[in-house]
């Protein structure tokens, strides 16, 4: 039977204060969903039923009220029936549900409802059916998961193999062991009641517990050998490079008791040096006494190195002692009792000496340096060669040059065909130069110059304004000689005032001096006590031009065209007119239009200068005749537009003139073309301004 409403979906109260809003459809077409789930209750140990009646999602702003239900099992009516859904609403995706309690295994349940929809007319019910909910399977209370199996191995040893050990064990029982070969088995049973823990090994129902492995053997390998008590000679070896007389003794990290050498041993590094060219007799060189002089006898790695430097090299070992080579060696063996680190029976090459060429002592002298003084106060000097294996005595006299430089071998080496390995070098390097100082300095100087930007032109001194006592000198270049060719050491010249221009003058020699647009007047140069005065004479005074330009104008009549005229006193002027520039002196044509003229005059030629009266720029203008004339003027010609260095040829044989009628024209008669022939034939006087700097003589 139901046992109660469990819930009722949350839409449904949500949808409860909303108002409809639309008219569902047919009514054949509105329907509830009605659905059941078993499930164990533990609590019973028997099924509960979970039904739900669930509104229609299609038409979700209608609500539905159960008004009956029936519960049927197997196709019958269920003989007890709690009316749980009766009176309770539904709409959209709002539920309800109910508990039906002890249902019985193996049964299929039903449930069917009527309910009334709000748009449908009253007592208008629809009829819903479930799908049958059928009970299968058991509802008892499970077994208890509190079997428990443990086991462990020991591990297998030198001694006895890895062996199985059955642990704990709780609500379980063990099994019987099986083995194959190092593989074993053993199960754990769980107690009635009782299950296993699901886990590695356990079966499905948790009845059983399975484990499973292998066991390791007795071990019978290197690790079961018993650790001896001491390190053999086996684990000792070497390497040794003889071009070099080094190497490193290496004693392995093998186990023992004792952690040492079951012998322990010493070695010396020797190297030798040849006396004279042959083998014998030999001299100690360098000895290293390897491990610090230490017995070798724990593991590690011991180097050794002892450099030959044209001789032997030898590595000595012994059990009992520290190898002890003598100062000298005539033989083997003699008088030292040689015994080697390769007869020790180690593992390593042989033999561990070696032998350089015979010969590598050898030294030749080398003839002094000498150097013979060229200049006084020096002294020539004789310098002894560096060589490897000589020593070198000098004897020199310093006032008359004599020496005598004696070569001898050093211990080790030897002079190769020479039986008292001696040998001498004799020279003159040449005696003491007395000192003598004779200097002289003179001075040359180019073609006077005048700088034509640096004063105004009318500034300058001019033939008229300048007298012979203004000592002007114009920028020149000059050149200063320091002779110094009769002296036997070096000297200083100085210039005064002038400490740029100082040199120092090797003896026997001559520097010069080069001033470029020099202005000075003279130099002083002082040079070992001695004062030289370089004098430089006056310049002539600069003859530059001041031009001053003139320019004149006619007015046009109804007998002669208007024009102007270009010119100058004293030079050459460069015009520009109306903007045309490289215009030159001349008569020009006035515009027919009696426009203004506009002229601007410049010195033709660089460095004139341009009479300061003069003012540019000059205007000049025209006006038309007061009268009506009744003539055309003839052309004249006009300026032209690129520079010409040729004024132009004024006409003189007028043109015919024809009347016109022209309220303005004008004619051109006889004694117009006569004056223009008058006006070609001027004088223009010249007047020329001499220019210069002044500057005076120092």
């Amino acid at each position: 039977m139901f046992k109660k409403i469990l819930a009722i979906g949350g839409t449904i109260a949500i949808a409860a204060s909303l108002s409809l809003v639309a008219v569902a459809g047919a009514a054949e077409a509105t329907h509830p969903v009605v659905a059941g789930t078993a499930v164990c209750n533990p609590d019973t140990q028997q099924f509960d039923i979970t039904w739900r009646v669930t509104g229609d999602i299609g038409y979700a702003s209608e609500t539905a009220t159960v008004v009956t239900e029936r519960l049927s099992s197997d196709g019958q009516d269920s003989p007890v029936v709690t009316p749980s859904f009766v009176g309770a609403a539904v709409k959209g995706e709002g539920f309800v549900e109910a508990v039906q309690a002890n249902a019985v295994p193996g049964a299929s349940y039903s449930l069917t409802v009527e309910v009334q929809w709000t748009n449908h007319d009253e007592g208008h019910l629809i009829s819903q059916q479930s799908q049958p909910v059928t009970v299968s399977g058991t509802c008892a209370t499970p077994a208890d998961e509190d079997a428990v199996a443990e086991i462990s191995t020991t591990a297998a040893t030198c001694d006895v193999a890895a062996a199985l050990i059955l642990g704990r064990i709780d609500n379980a029982s063990w099994g019987d062991i099986a083995r194959d070969g190092d593989n074993y088995s053993v199960t754990a049973t769980a107690s009635e009641g009782h299950v296993f823990a699901a886990g590695t090994g356990v079966s499905d129902d948790g009845s059983t517990q399975t484990f499973e492995g292998v066991l390791d053997r007795q071990q019978t390998g290197e690790e079961c050998v018993p650790t001896p008590e001491c390190i053999p000679s086996s684990a000792v070896s070497y390497t040794y490079d003889g071009s070099t007389n080094s190497g490193v003794i290496t004693v392995a990290n093998e186990e023992s008791d004792s952690g040492e050498l079951c012998q322990g041993f010493w070695v010396t590094a020797t190297s030798w040096k040849y006396k004279t060219g042959n083998m014998w007799p030999q001299s100690r060189d360098q000895v290293q006494y390897v491990n610090e002089k230490q017995k070798i006898e724990v593991a590690g790695e011991y180097p050794y190195q002892a450099d030959m430097t044209c001789g032997q090299g030898d590595i000595y070992a012994s059990f009992t002692e520290q190898p002890e080579p003598t100062a000298i060696l005539s033989g083997p063996s003699d008088p030292y009792d040689e015994f080697f680190l390769h007869q020790m029976g180690f593992k390593g090459p042989g033999p561990t000496f070696f032998n350089q060429p015979t010969g590598c002592n050898e030294v030749v002298p080398v003839a002094p340096a000498v150097t013979t003084a060229t200049e006084c106060g020096v002294l020539s000097t004789v310098s002894a060669a560096v060589t490897t294996g000589i020593d070198y005595v000098v004897k020199f006299d310093t006032v008359t040059g004599d020496y005598v430089v004696t070569a001898t071998p050093q211990p080790n080496y030897y002079f190769a065909n020479d039986d008292d390995q001696v040998i001498t070098f004799e020279g003159d390097a040449g005696g003491v130069i007395a000192c003598n100082e004779e200097p002289n300095a003179t001075v040359a100087f180019g073609a006077c110059s005048v700088d034509d930007e640096e004063l105004p032109l009318t500034d300058r001194p001019t033939a008229t304004s300048a007298s012979s006592d203004d000592e002007f000198v114009s920028s020149r270049d000059v050149t200063l000689t320091f002779d110094n060719s009769k002296s036997t050491r070096p000297v200083l010249f100085t210039v005064f005032t002038f400490p740029n221009y100082d040199r120092t003058v090797a003896s026997g020699k001559t520097d010069t001096v080069q001033i470029l647009d020099s202005t000075v007047g003279k130099y002083d140069v002082k040079a070992a006590g001695r004062t030289f005065k370089l004098d430089i004479p006056t310049c002539g005074l600069p003859t530059l031009a001041q031009v001053t330009p003139t320019s004149s104008s006619t007015q046009p009549t109804c007998t002669a065209a208007g024009t102007y005229t270009l010119g100058s006193e004293v030079g050459e002027v460069v015009w520009t007119v109306n903007g045309v520039s490289g215009i030159r002196n001349g008569t020009y044509a006035a515009p027919a239009n009696y426009a203004a003229v506009t002229i601007t005059a410049a010195p033709a030629r660089a460095g004139d200068g341009l009479d300061p009266d003069w003012e540019n720029p000059v205007v000049l203008t025209f006006a038309a005749p007061t009268k009506v004339c009744t003539f055309d003027p003839p052309t004249l010609p006009l300026p032209p537009t690129t520079p010409t260095f040729n004024p132009p040829t004024l006409p003189f044989n007028p043109p015919t003139l024809a009347y016109t009628g022209a309220a303005l024209g004008t004619g051109l008669s006889l004694a117009g073309g006569l004056l223009f022939v008058g006006f070609a034939g001027l004088v223009v006087a010249h007047r020329r301004k001499t220019q210069s700097k002044q500057h005076p003589s120092k």
